[in-house]
């Protein structure tokens, strides 16, 4: 969702590298304006951190809660 979100930023919806649903579709129209390029590396990398401790067995509800807390800042 990240970098379907990131990709609408340079050409809208009509860009043909977007797949979306439509429940997708309409929660993009109002979150792709968050993300741009002064923060989808830290994104990208804040959520690949994540899944990398959620796959060593951390504790997911800590992790998350974390990665929400950064998420907020980062789209800010």
């Amino acid at each position: 969702m990240i970098r379907e979100n990131f990709i609408m930023n340079f050409n809208g919806k009509e860009n043909r590298l977007v797949y979306l649903t439509a429940p997708e579709e309409s929660f993009s129209g109002k979150f792709h304006p968050f993300i741009n390029e002064k923060n989808i590396h830290t994104l990208n990398r804040e959520f690949n951190l994540a899944y990398a401790h959620v796959e060593s067995n951390g504790n997911t509800k800590m992790i998350f809660l974390d990665l929400a807390l950064k998420t907020m800042r980062l789209i800010r």
